[in-house]
């Protein structure tokens, strides 16, 4: 297990070291802060599980400044070596979006009944793509229905369309490839705060979605108990 345990540790630092791209040697700690605090594209990853990371260096120093007998006292339980596993394994090849998206994708036409759009949000909940055709339009969200619901006036229920509801406007949302890294895909929600969704796929084929709301629970994927 000692060597399993190093030898994934030595992947995540080799790792932080093509990140920051330094000329001088940085200390573990400080690459893990580096990356963290910067514009990469792993940073939100980083800067979520930068104690955990930090933790597993604790042990790698123990592991390593320990020798002889002192180092029998250091157990590496199989759940640690599979948590630096699973994280040494998603920083040096991190997954593609296809693994995280929502499939298949619930679409609508500006014509569509909004009846028929409250049934589907029973199941779909989140952002529905509008689209003319192959065109997107805009977007639907929950928050949108409900306030537009709220304000209907005298505009029945069986003849609200979805015209009706103010749409988010096409650019709060960006088509990605479906080989597109979750990494990258988490940068493009940092780095374009008004991106609503990501959608998957080419534009005659819609098959995947990551709505800004899945992302806190995409970052907090295999978390490290320390």
């Amino acid at each position: 297990m000692l060597i399993t345990f190093l030898a994934h540790f030595n992947t995540i630092d080799k790792q932080l070291d093509e990140i920051v791209q330094s000329d001088k040697f940085l200390p573990y700690n400080e690459k893990i802060n580096k990356i963290a605090h910067g514009h990469y594209g792993i940073s939100p990853w980083v800067r979520h599980h930068s104690d955990q990371l930090k933790y597993l260096g604790e042990i790698r120093n123990l592991l390593i400044h320990h020798q002889g007998e002192d180092r029998d006292y250091i157990q590496i339980t199989q759940e640690a070596l599979d948590d630096i596993a699973t994280l040494s394994a998603f920083i040096a090849t991190p997954p593609s979006v296809t693994e995280y998206m929502s499939s298949p994708v619930v679409t609508c036409a500006p014509s569509n009944h909004v009846r028929h759009i409250l049934q589907t949000y029973q199941t779909h909940f989140g952002h529905i793509p509008v689209m003319e055709g192959w065109k997107l339009v805009g977007g639907l969200s929950n928050d949108l229905l409900l306030q537009r619901i709220g304000e209907q006036g005298m505009i029945p229920m069986d003849e609200l369309l979805v015209r009706d509801i103010p749409l988010a406007p096409p650019h709060h949302y960006h088509l990605i490839s479906p080989e597109t890294s979750i990494v990258d895909a988490i940068h493009l929600f940092a780095e374009r705060g008004d991106y609503h969704a990501l959608l998957i796929g080419s534009e005659n084929d819609i098959h995947g979605i990551i709505t800004k709301h899945d992302i806190p629970q995409i970052i907090e994927h295999n978390i490290v108990q320390a």
